[in-house]
């Protein structure tokens, strides 16, 4: 038939194979990432929150969710003023020790990801003393 194109793809198995095999080195570099994110975030909303007690500065911290891909981050649900804190009242200005931390995490987080998982591929690599 005139006009006809044909395409032939080789190796897609071996490729696909490969991916396969990369998958839990991925998913382990995107843990690390994540845990190292939950970290920074604690780290950062400390250093930001406004102490009076110190109760508020003290209730942060992080936990993993989600098989380790999920990271939350912010003040103990004791600490009922910790959102007045974040964005103030009629009678207090805002101290916002979240969002700022949030949103740089925001921006920071691909390339933690990026190389972590990274990290993870050459460790694997070198586990296999083989280049791909």
């Amino acid at each position: 038939m005139p006009g006809r194109v044909s395409v032939e793809i080789r190796g897609a198995d071996k490729l696909t194979d490969r991916l396969k095999q990369l998958r839990p080195a991925v998913k382990r570099g995107t843990r690390t990432a994540v845990e190292a994110s939950g970290k920074a975030m604690r780290t950062g909303m400390r250093n930001l929150a406004p102490v009076r007690t110190g109760a508020l500065r003290d209730s942060i911290d992080y936990e993993l969710v989600n098989d380790g891909l999920t990271a939350r981050a912010g003040p103990g649900d004791w600490i009922d003023y910790a959102i007045f804190q974040e964005f103030g009242t009629s009678r207090m200005p805002a101290q916002p020790y979240i969002r700022p931390v949030a949103e740089a995490e925001r921006r920071l987080f691909p390339e933690r990801v990026r190389m972590h998982v990274r990290e993870e591929m050459d460790r694997r690599r070198g586990s296999r003393r083989s280049r791909w």
